[in-house]
């Protein structure tokens, strides 16, 4: 982030590596979730994890102006996001101007109010350069029959949790609610946990939908971090990576295209090129889509649920019954 922001205020458990951080940024450290969160309102924060944050502190530091960048899911859990309904969704927010004095649990500052608040989820596939330039595939392509989307990184780069998320909310965009979930967990666990934030390894999913067929397929084990979006249809296909796409008719002549203007990007650079599009624009970057079932956090962590329980117990799910056992729908 340069000096485009400050740092004002590291925190975490009380352990070597936050305190070194801190030491490194010349600032304090803080033990205290709750604390962070609200000594200085109307900033921004980087929320790395959700360990020990509490959701009424996340409400509370938004309500009084917070900017908070999250790298986890806000929510893991459908039911207590439907009994605190008008909660805060990652994406749910209202603007933030270039400046804003950042805290939270790593945030920063360049002198000024930020002018917005809400939670943004980062780093968004959605949000890359590849994403934001190519062409609305439903325009170009017509009729979407397949979608993949493939999210890899390395252990600590994000969680299995947040790269199945951040899965969802594309392609969610493309078929509408899933009518079938058939998914699989490998890894190093020995059983399959019964919470989103427990699990770890690699997770495939096979989707039905009413009007296309998906394959997510996503790690944190893996080397390198890459994402990378498939979308065919009958009249062609458009491939979008975090920097690239490529857009080939049904013959595979490329009709269109962005090739990279540099090196691969880490995960801790695509978190630092969202932010500073918060900064420099003062709102996330929205292709001209119509609204659909990704924009609906009830939805999303549906889908993610539904995985999770298809991975315990070896058959296929519904999220649309899950909703149904809600209240949701």
């Amino acid at each position: 982030m340069g000096s485009s922001i400050v740092v004002t205020k590291v925190g975490g458990p009380r352990a070597r590596q936050v305190e070194q951080l801190a030491n490194q940024l010349g600032c304090p450290v803080c033990d205290d979730a709750r604390t962070l969160l609200l000594d200085r309102p109307e900033t921004f924060g980087l929320m790395v994890s959700m360990a020990g944050v509490e959701l009424p502190a996340v409400s509370e530091a938004v309500a009084l102006g917070s900017l908070l960048l999250a790298v986890e899911p806000v929510n893991a859990e459908l039911g207590m996001m439907v009994e605190n309904a008008g909660g805060l969704g990652a994406g749910n927010w209202s603007g933030a101007t270039s400046g804003g004095t950042s805290g939270g649990t790593s945030g920063g500052s360049s002198g000024g109010r930020s002018g917005g608040r809400g939670v943004v989820y980062v780093p968004a596939f959605d949000q890359g350069e590849g994403w934001t330039r190519a062409a609305n595939p439903t325009e170009v392509l017509g009729p979407i029959r397949m979608v993949r989307f493939s999210s890899y990184g390395a252990f600590g780069d994000g969680s299995l949790f947040a790269r199945l998320y951040d899965a969802w909310r594309i392609v969610l965009r493309f078929g509408g609610l899933p009518d079938s979930i058939d998914a699989a967990l490998a890894g190093p666990m020995a059983q399959v946990p019964q919470d989103l934030r427990g699990i770890s390894g690699y997770l495939t999913a096979h989707v039905r939908m009413p009007t296309a067929s998906a394959i997510l397929d996503v790690s944190d084990r893996c080397g390198c971090s890459q994402r990378q979006l498939l979308v065919t249809a009958d009249a062609g296909q458009l491939n979008v990576r975090e920097q690239t796409y490529e857009l080939h008719d049904a013959t595979g002549k490329r009709l269109d295209g962005r090739d990279a203007a540099g090196p691969p990007l880490t995960f801790a650079d695509a978190v630092a090129q969202q932010w500073r599009k918060l900064l420099n624009r003062g709102r996330p970057s929205t292709a001209p889509y119509p609204p659909t079932p990704a924009d609906d956090e009830t939805v999303l962590l549906a889908c993610c649920q539904a995985c999770l329980l298809s991975a315990r117990t070896g058959q296929a799910e519904s999220p649309q019954r899950l909703l149904q056992a809600h209240g949701v729908r």
